[in-house]
């Protein structure tokens, strides 16, 4: 007996169908770099009583960690939508096919992330075999939930861990769901996320690394992407610019909010589960209001470096620290005395360099025979 098949999808029927590639995209892609970057190199909390920092500057700081979460409404939306246009157009999914795509697009680069990780540790003498352990096998995030961070350049591939252990249940979801089951199933993500973020505020849990490296929590910006792919419906908002406008103001109003207010990314202890709750929903309703505001805009009015920028975005996020280290380093070595701008100036350019490089002689081979991107 044949298999039964999957409850059929809806062809789409409203809005403007989606175009093969989205520059649009990549400009969300440098936003969450970007933001990240920032977050990696602005003062996150004031250590010099002379001269505090303040509050509202450490807030935008601890903030600008939320492109993270960016990165994750991001990936979730974009995935979904694949995953969703060859289940219309196929009538199913290939699965197999889904994990060679991702393997040549991010395991090349996660297993050199992994290697200079270790060749770093070892030339420092601080090498830690079973944090990259964790790592390779993608439980990373639960080792730094559990040990902490460390000043290996490589720590931020954590992050890979998460993406990768949703992506690994998600595709079969997808192959064989409805899309009321899977407006469930994301509602049900939600209601999971915030039980863990209510325990974690009432237990006053460390916000920097139990709270943050959670998936469970994180799955709740996979939830919200995966939102906008199926009210979307593989097609692109017709929004006029002063919509586009608000929802791209709403995205660092919301972000600021949920530090500032609630307490939700920054050192220290949780206060309540009610303040973190509502701190990552606002986390989600940011990255999703940005994520928003940029769908579907033409391709003129995106400028080709950002673009470009946003194309090799995965490079950025995976040297950004090695190249900040190399350029302290250097000037160390050669005595110079520059400011702090000056200096995360040139950690962005000597990151750029690197990640333009990684992306054209290093990504690009196993790229090739890779479908057409969005």
């Amino acid at each position: 007996m044949a298999p039964p098949h999957p409850p059929a999808l809806a062809e789409p029927t409203t809005g403007v169908p989606i175009r093969h590639y989205r520059p649009e995209l990549d400009v969300v892609r440098f936003f969450a770099f970007f933001t990240v970057f920032l977050h990696h190199s602005l003062a996150r909390k004031s250590t010099n009583p002379l001269a505090p920092v303040p509050d509202w500057q450490i807030a935008i700081a601890n903030a600008c960690g939320f492109g993270l979460c960016l990165f994750f409404v991001l990936s979730a939306y974009l995935i979904s939508d694949l995953l969703m246009k060859e289940r219309i157009k196929n009538g199913k999914i290939d699965i197999a096919a889904f994990y060679q795509r991702r393997v040549r697009r991010i395991w090349p680069l996660y297993i050199l992330g992994l290697v200079v990780g270790i060749l770093v540790g070892y030339y420092n003498h601080h090498q830690e075999p079973w944090r990259f352990v964790a790592y390779f096998f993608l439980a990373g995030n639960w080792y730094c939930a559990r040990y902490g961070w460390s000043g290996n350049p490589m720590v931020p591939l954590w992050t890979i861990s998460i993406e990768e252990q949703f992506y690994l249940l998600w595709p079969t979801v997808a192959a064989r769901a409805s899309r009321r089951t899977m407006f469930a199933i994301c509602a049900a993500l939600i209601v999971i996320a915030n039980a863990f973020l209510f325990y974690y505020g009432h237990t006053h849990a460390d916000l920097d690394v139990v709270v943050w490296c959670n998936s469970f929590v994180q799955f709740e910006m996979f939830a919200a992407g995966i939102l906008i792919s199926l009210y979307f419906h593989q097609h692109l908002p017709r929004w006029r610019w002063p919509l586009r406008t608000l929802l791209f103001l709403l995205w660092p109003a919301c972000w600021f909010s949920g530090v500032y207010f609630f307490h939700a990314k920054q050192f220290g202890f949780a206060t309540s589960g009610a303040a973190l709750m509502a701190g990552y929903a606002l986390a989600a309703i940011g990255s999703s209001a940005l994520l928003l505001a940029l769908m579907g805009i033409p391709a003129r009015f995106v400028p080709r470096w950002i673009a470009y920028l946003g194309r090799i975005s995965y490079g950025l996020y995976v040297f950004h620290l090695l190249a900040g280290m190399f350029v302290f380093g250097l000037l160390v070595r050669l005595r110079i005395h520059i400011s702090v701008p000056m200096f995360d100036l040139l950690a962005l350019t000597f990151t750029i360099a690197i990640a333009a490089l990684s992306y054209k002689y290093f990504e690009t081979p196993f790229l090739r025979k890779r479908p057409v991107r969005i």
